[in-house]
């Protein structure tokens, strides 16, 4: 076949078209565009709208756990309310409980004092009329033994009374010094008195045995020496006349009343002996600077040991009541402690009863209970072992305790207490609770007393051993 014609030439576009034509290409790509933006926001609106519904589910959520949350809220705060009101009633119970237990704590502490009381006011007639028969007793003994110097001048006047005590004061304050003499080359560190006998021990190795029932000075009896040449701390009479003496070699020796040589030596302590002291019935008993108190059986001039009592603090002293019920040690903690020596225990402790060392302590003449000490605070206090209280403290400007193993002493009837400050002698009255007299005469620091059965002679001991007798 023959060729197509060829196609018939394009006219050329005026410049009219041209420029329509660019305007409708960009019309079309704005279009285009907006159709773009129109979509990209369509998807936004969507993302929100469900976000929207999201939101509006959670915040279904919170409001549901919102009201169970209240539910929760008012059932806790009504259980809170409850258990107010029950509390409340408890404190209530309880306060009344608490005014009852007050009320029934209140009439037995009223009922218990009442009965103390009653118990003291016996103990107290007890004592006194125990004191007025041992006292009527030593009269009637003199009166029977045909003693006209003890008899003489004492008449009705001078016999207990019923209502207790004694008629007329049977203690005289010493007034002078009636003698002076140095039995011994170094300072006497003990002094006892079993009358008419008084016993003297000293840091010279010896014990001296003197009479002091004649007049004038004591008068020499017999000499103790110890075997060795170490101190000898204290000593004691028993009832028979039989010599304890403790050292500073842990020993105690018994002397027989006319030996020189000691008859037995007592082994035991595992350091210094401080005290020793009999009861009525022989038994002896020792304290030592190993923190204990020996318990022994004396009979023959011989001993054995019956038990220890640990005492937790060096005691410095032994006191033995006048029925010998009661036992007290004094101790370098400043305090007193109190025995029983059936079981070998400790009944009692007054902590502290003075701020320094508790150099002594000696039982009232008539009581059980009323314990003397003294201390290196410069005080002397009695106590009240039934209400474990310090009942009258005696204190002076003047006053020194000179030693730890210094002492104070009650009179025969233990209306005045004695005892040594610096070198002089304190007399104090325990009823006008002060000093009543002071005796200068030594020469050295004093350091032990004792008063005389007599009740008119106080004989006091020195550093440099001398031993004076005061009336």
């Amino acid at each position: 076949p023959p060729p197509p014609p060829p196609p018939a030439p394009t006219p050329a576009p005026t410049a009219g078209e041209r420029a329509a034509a660019l305007s409708a290409s960009r019309a079309f790509r704005e279009l285009a565009e907006l159709r773009r933006e129109n979509g990209a926001l369509a998807r936004r609106l969507a993302e929100k709208a469900a976000e929207s519904d999201e939101h509006a589910a959670r915040a279904g959520e919170a409001g549901a756990a919102r009201d169970a949350l209240g539910e929760i809220v008012a059932f806790q705060k009504a259980q809170l309310e409850e258990g107010s009101a029950q509390l409340g009633r408890a404190r209530e119970e309880l306060a009344g409980c608490r005014a009852s237990e007050e009320m029934l704590v209140g009439r037995l502490l009223t009922e218990k004092a009442s009965m103390v009381a009653q118990v003291v006011e016996a103990t107290d007639e007890l004592e006194a009329l125990r004191g007025e028969l041992e006292v009527t007793r030593g009269l009637l003994a003199k009166y029977e033994r045909g003693d006209a110097d003890a008899a003489s001048g004492r008449g009705p006047a001078d016999l207990p009374s019923s209502a207790g005590g004694f008629l007329s004061a049977a203690t005289a304050v010493p007034r002078s010094l009636l003698s002076i003499s140095r039995p011994h080359s170094s300072d006497i560190t003990g002094l006892s008195l079993s009358p008419p006998s008084l016993l003297t021990c000293s840091a010279d190795s010896t014990c001296k045995a003197f009479d002091l029932s004649s007049p004038g000075p004591p008068r020499h009896l017999c000499t103790h020496s110890a075997p060795t040449n170490q101190p000898l701390t204290c000593a004691a009479l028993s009832p028979a006349g039989l010599l304890a003496a403790g050292g500073a070699d842990k020993c105690v020796r018994l002397y027989p009343p006319s030996s020189p040589r000691p008859s037995a030596s007592l082994q035991g302590h595992n350091s210094k002996v401080s005290a020793v002291a009999f009861r009525d019935d022989g038994t002896l008993l020792s304290a030592a600077h190993d923190r204990t108190v020996k318990v022994w059986a004396v009979g023959g001039g011989k001993g054995a040991m019956k038990g220890t009592m640990h005492t937790g603090s060096i005691p410095n002293d032994i006191g033995i009541s006048v029925n010998a019920s009661s036992v007290a040690t004094a101790h370098a903690d400043g305090g007193v402690r109190f025995w029983d020596l059936s079981k070998l225990t400790k009944i009692l402790e007054m902590p502290s009863v003075h701020t320094g060392q508790c150099t002594s302590c000696e039982f009232h003449p008539f009581d059980g209970y009323t314990v003397l000490t003294t201390g290196r605070d410069n005080a002397i206090r009695l106590l009240d072992s039934r209400v474990c209280q310090v009942s009258l403290t005696l204190v002076d400007p003047k006053y020194r305790c000179n030693y730890n193993w210094s002492n104070a002493a009650f009179s025969p009837d233990g209306e005045y207490v004695v005892s040594g400050s610096g070198k002089d002698v304190f007399i104090w009255s325990v009823r006008a609770g002060k000093l009543e007299r002071v005796l200068r005469g030594h020469s050295d620091l004093v350091e032990k007393v004792v008063w005389s059965a007599g009740a008119r002679q106080v004989v006091s001991a020195g550093k440099d051993g001398s031993v004076v007798v005061w009336e």
